[in-house]
């Protein structure tokens, strides 16, 4: 049974103290060691970026981005001889996910009829519902400000209750 390969993006920063000449030797080494298997997809050329804080006691670096195809193990060998690089002041690889197989091309005779097509793009308006609103909340009516009373129709109705 043949291995999968993964898709690998490998993101390193190199020294900026180096020549146009060295850094493009530097590169090409490790697009050989990422090569092994003839995998590489993109690589980016080397841009030169200020750091958001000093690594190694440098503020500037050179960034450079390699994607490619590997196995696990040729990664984690890479990774090792990558580390062993005195220019190289930071590196990170990261798995993105499982290369997929390539997109089968159909037939004539697998072609859709113009009416699946249009079921199709019709959109999902029909079968989605709309977001349920918030219950609006009951503002709370005041009531109307009552007539102020006099001390004097206080003590009637004192009077009132208290039967004198």
């Amino acid at each position: 049974m043949q291995k999968e390969k993964y898709y690998y993006e490998l993101a390193y920063l190199v020294k900026p103290d180096l020549t146009e000449v060295e850094l493009k030797e530097l590169t090409e080494k490790v697009e050989a060691l990422c090569s092994k298997e003839k995998a590489i997809l993109k690589s980016e050329t080397a841009k030169r970026i200020r750091l958001a804080y000093p690594i190694k006691k440098q503020k500037e670096a050179f960034f450079v981005f390699v994607h490619f195809h590997a196995e696990p193990e040729t990664v984690i060998s890479l990774k090792k001889e990558l580390a062993d690089f005195n220019q190289i002041i930071r590196l990170l690889i990261v798995k993105k996910r499982v290369v997929p197989e390539p997109p089968v091309r159909l037939t004539p005779t697998e072609v859709k009829t113009p009416q699946e097509e249009q079921s199709i793009q019709q959109p999902v308006q029909e079968e989605t519902t709309e977001p349920k609103e918030k219950p609006k909340k009951e503002k709370k009516v005041k009531e109307p400000a009552k007539k102020k009373v006099s001390m004097e129709e206080i003590e009637k109705d004192l009077d009132k209750i208290l039967g004198e």
